[in-house]
């Protein structure tokens, strides 16, 4: 039955299959009576497999039972701590959830997760991240609004044949430098003097993650 409704609900159908598995195996050793003692050990030896995989699967950890160093920008926001670099931040949406619950109230994220908390108002974050992504005007009339000093931002992504790339326009080499990288994010500063010694001992001279 948990299976089942698990299959149903969709995303969480990982959670009910590992957290079933135990009850699942026991119900099948009560059924079949003459089974031999070697094959319920071999059959229970699945319950802590199913633990383990529980625990270290990267499904797992984007359930909340760990934390991910593939799905969440873990070494970024240990990058900006410990190099304390200095905001204004941008930030790409499927990012900011993770770096407020990490870096707040050091530093404040462009967007997060919450959506209508930024689609209200005359002041319409949201609207204004969908205009910055699709042109470059838009993001130069932000970043003069908000004079940004750091983007963190996704990695450019593959759908079938396209390729998806939110912040190559943006991010000019004249204007940003890539200082830091992680499986999920990318980090830029601003050339200006404020960064100057950051980009000097960070700066990738000959490389363009975003291409």
């Amino acid at each position: 039955a948990f299976i089942i409704l698990g299959f149903r609900s969709g995303r969480l159908y990982f959670d009910f299959i590992v957290f079933s598995a135990p009850f699942t195996f026991s119900e099948i050793l009560t059924f079949v009576p003459k089974i031999s003692n070697k094959a319920k050990f071999g059959i229970l030896t699945l319950i802590p497999l199913f633990v383990l995989y529980a625990n270290y699967s990267s499904q797992a950890f984007q359930r909340g039972y760990g934390v991910s160093e593939i799905d969440l920008p873990v070494r970024v926001a240990e990058f900006i701590s410990s190099e304390k670099l200095r905001g204004p931040m941008f930030n790409t949406y499927g990012l900011g959830s993770y770096l407020i619950w990490r870096l707040y109230p050091e530093y404040q994220v462009y967007i997060d997760g919450r959506a209508p908390v930024y689609d209200q108002g005359e002041n319409n974050t949201l609207l204004e991240y969908y205009d910055i992504l699709g042109s470059p005007e838009a993001w130069l009339k932000a970043d003069k609004k908000y004079n940004f000093n750091m983007a963190v931002v996704d990695w450019p992504f593959v759908v079938g044949s396209k390729t998806y790339n939110t912040t190559l326009k943006n991010l000019t080499p004249d204007q940003w430098v890539p200082v830091f990288f992680d499986a999920k994010a990318i980090v830029y500063l601003k050339r200006n003097e404020v960064n100057k010694n950051l980009i000097d001992k960070y700066g990738f001279s000959y490389i363009n993650p975003q291409e």
